[in-house]
């Protein structure tokens, strides 16, 4: 997948409000601009500096697009998948935590994800995610599918708190060789992903129980 297949299909057409909480989200934290005004950036500017962004990142980190979406699978097993139900002798019937993440789990390791398969992937992972964060961090079985219970800025605090090499970065967002680190490229990733959701409410295939 090319970093303009995602960008483009998340960030053009977003409603007024969603656009400029992205804006928000990442204009002068990761995204910057050096000679247009923030009222100024439209969403064609800002999807063509955001592709910009994710190529100074393969240039600095080594990672291509396709790289980062690896590392960010692999940021949101780590966070997701020691948290979800097992399957064991007492248990052998899998939860629906646990049938969810399995199910998105086989759909990301395709050679070619679709944007709507990873967008489906993200929404599962990030309400597992959410419902993990809500239950003290402890273990889960069910979870909420709803995305009115998602809020951006609490998961994207949750995987910096989760992650010291994400939050390493984060200290040192300053340094232009941070910003365009892969652990950083991650988090832009996370939240471009998660405002189309949100924008969205309706994405691509569902699973059902």
């Amino acid at each position: 997948m090319e970093s303009t297949d995602l960008v483009n299909y998340a960030v053009l057409n977003l409603n007024k409000d969603s656009f400029e909480s992205l804006k928000k989200s990442l204009i002068n934290k990761y995204i910057f601009f050096s000679v247009i005004d923030y009222n100024d950036v439209t969403e064609e500017i800002l999807a063509e500096k955001i592709c910009d962004y994710f190529e100074k990142v393969k240039l600095v980190s080594f990672y291509s697009f396709d790289g980062l979406l690896s590392y960010f699978n692999k940021n949101m097993n780590i966070l997701v998948g020691g948290k979800i139900s097992k399957i064991s002798k007492k248990n052998p019937t899998p939860s629906r935590a646990r049938r969810y993440y399995d199910r998105v789990g086989e759909i990301i390791k395709q050679k070619d994800v679709t944007v709507g398969q990873l967008l489906e992937y993200s929404r599962i992972m990030f309400c597992l995610y959410n419902s993990i964060i809500e239950n003290n961090e402890d273990e889960i079985t069910n979870f909420d599918y709803s995305l009115s219970t998602l809020n951006i800025e609490k998961i994207v605090n949750s995987i910096i708190n989760g992650n010291k090499k994400i939050g390493k970065k984060i200290n040192k967002i300053s340094d232009i060789l941070e910003v365009h680190s892969r652990e950083i490229g991650v988090l832009v990733l996370v939240v471009v992903i998660m405002h189309k959701i949100l924008d969205s409410r309706v994405l691509g295939e569902y699973y059902h129980e």
